[in-house]
This record gives structure tokens, sequence and C-alpha cells, in this order.
């Protein structure tokens, strides 16, 4: 990247001018400040090409993208990325990541403000890795060596199934180690819940998402067991698993609970996947066809994506972790 420092003062601009807009307009008003917000996406989306910042250009593409559809269809959808501070909160955090880039939390708020809730589908692992790693090298000639204790901690993990990514960037893996603990417990503690029956509709969405973030930041690292395992809950969790709680499911669910918390355990400690593990993919895979083929069962057709689309910003956040509600910013980010 071309003069970080210099390109930090630009997304800073970007990200004042965003929260510079009226964040409630008059009816009348509402595609003009769409549009608005929409020009300064684009207007960043310049200079991140004129400083080289690949990973920053291409996530402004991915917002546009957005906001696009948003304008076309719910345009009063862009506002409320507006008001809860969506479209400048990951800006703010991406010129903070490149004016302090040893402060490796700030990585994980980025990465958590790109895949809550507010946001119609998650960026892709890619994306992620790319503008994660653009931010951090920004500023340094070149990635940080291992520390003897975690080559050692790399290659016992290395020999066994249970692994990350071996040329991943070690502050990415420390980001990923930190903060995802934390949303296992809460899609465990969730999952257990469902299987008890003591959940509610948007239990089983929130569910559905927490294990969405698991997945895409598994696979930003490489840990492609926790990625498999949580991409496989999705699919069940985007079916209506009720009927099918009593017949066995619940005991599936409850295993999975258990063996996802083993995983991330393993993981930290070096150890080996669950035993239970082969046989709970199978398992899930033969209930995501089971609950597939009951009336009113069926996962959302790709008709229904528009209706998905517009509904998006309804959905249930996931909670963020302490780092970013003690900074000031806004827990439903």
């Amino acid at each position: 990247m071309q003069d970080p420092l210099a390109f930090a003062e630009e997304l800073e601009e970007v990200a004042l001018a965003l929260s510079s807009l009226d964040p409630a307009p008059e009816a009348g008003e509402v595609a003009q400040t769409g549009r608005a917000a929409i020009e300064e996406y684009q207007r960043l989306a310049l200079a991140a090409a004129m400083f080289e910042a690949a990973g920053v250009q291409e996530t402004c593409q991915w917002v546009t993208t957005i906001l696009a559809e948003f304008e076309k269809n719910q345009p009063e959808a862009i506002i409320e990325l507006l008001s809860n501070g969506d479209l400048a909160t990951w800006i703010e955090l991406a010129a903070i990541a490149i004016r302090e880039p040893v402060e490796t939390a700030n990585l994980s708020a980025l990465t958590l403000a790109l895949m809550g809730d507010a946001w119609p589908k998650a960026p892709s692992p890619e994306l992620l890795e790319k503008l994660l790693l653009g931010l951090r090298l920004s500023t340094e000639d070149e990635p940080k060596e291992d520390s003897a204790e975690d080559s050692q901690l790399s290659g016992q993990a290395q020999d066994q199934s249970l692994d990350w990514d071996q040329d991943i960037h070690p502050e990415l893996l420390d980001a990923y180690l930190q903060e995802t603990p934390g949303l296992v417990e809460e899609a465990a503690k969730l999952i257990r819940s469902i299987a008890a029956g003591d959940s509610k509709p948007e239990d089983v969405q929130h569910t559905a998402r927490l294990v969405h973030t698991i997945k895409g930041a598994s696979a930003v690292v490489g840990v492609e067991a926790i990625a498999s395992f949580t991409h496989r809950l999705e699919d069940l969790f985007e079916h209506n698993i009720q009927p099918s709680l009593n017949e066995g499911l619940d005991k599936t669910l409850i295993a999975s609970a258990d063996c996802l918390e083993a995983m991330m355990e393993n993981l930290q400690e070096s150890k080996t996947l669950p035993k239970s593990y082969t046989n709970l993919l199978g398992e899930i895979d033969q209930w995501v066809k089971q609950v597939d083929a009951l009336p009113g069962g069926g996962a959302t057709d790709d008709d229904e994506d528009d209706a998905i689309f517009a509904n998006a910003l309804a959905s249930p956040a996931v909670k963020l972790p302490d780092f970013i509600r003690q900074s000031g910013i806004e827990e439903d980010l």
C-alpha cells in the first residue's frame, strides 16, 4: 500500500462524510441520502485503487453492490444501515488498524463489523482475508515471524486432523483464537436450547447466523474441520427442524453442540478432532435430507432470495465482545 497513513486519513474523511449524512431524512429525501452514501463508497473505492489497497477497494465494491440493490428495491434499508453506523464503522476500524498495526483487536472488531446481521449477506472468506492482511501488512515490510512457541504449536497441529492454514498470518490467527471461542460457546448454548424445544424461531435464526460467522472466520484462517462442521449445521438450520426434534434430531443437536465446543478446545490445545466428529457430519447430512423432504421443511428456494434480501435487516444481531462496547461502538453493529 502506498503511503498508508495518508490512506488512513482518506478512510477517516469518508467515514466522517457518511456519519454526517442525515440518519433520519424526510420521506422525499430518502433516495437522495441513499445515493449520497453510494457516492461516498464509490469515492473511497477510487481512492483505494490509487493507494493500491486492493482489500479495501474490493470491500467497497461488495458494499456498493448491496447498496445498489437496496437503492432499487428498498431505499430505506440504506438509511437503516446509515443510522446504525454500519456504513461508517468498518471504515473507521480500517483506519484504526492502519494507525495501530500491533493491536490485533482492531482486526477482530473489523471482522465482526462486516459479518454482523445488518448486512444481507456475509463477505467471502477470501475477501475478508485480503482486506485484513492488506491492512495488517500496510505498515510492515514483511509479515512477522512466528514465535518459537507458536511454531511448536503449529507444528504439532500440522500432524493432526484439526489444524489451521500454516501460511496464515500469525496475528490473524491470534485474533481468531481470541474471538471465536466466545461465539462457539454462545452457539452451543443455543443449539442445546433448540434441542430441548425451549427456543423461538428467532433463536434458530440467530443460531444460524452464529454458526455462519464461525464458519466464515474458520475458513479465513484455514480451520477446515470447524468450517465444514458449521457449514453443515448452517444447512440444517435453514430448514424447519421442529417436527424432527422428537425423532432423534434433538440428540444429534446436543452431540453437535458438544463436538463444536470440543473442537475449539482441542484446537487451542493442539489435540485431535473429537471421536464423534466424522459420524456427526454424516448424521447432520442425513437430517438435512430428511427435513428437506418433509412438507414445509425445505430450505429457501433461490426464487425467494429477494424476499430474504429485503428482510435481512430484521435479523437479530450477533452479540459483540466487550472490547467493541468499551470502545464506544454500539453493540448492534
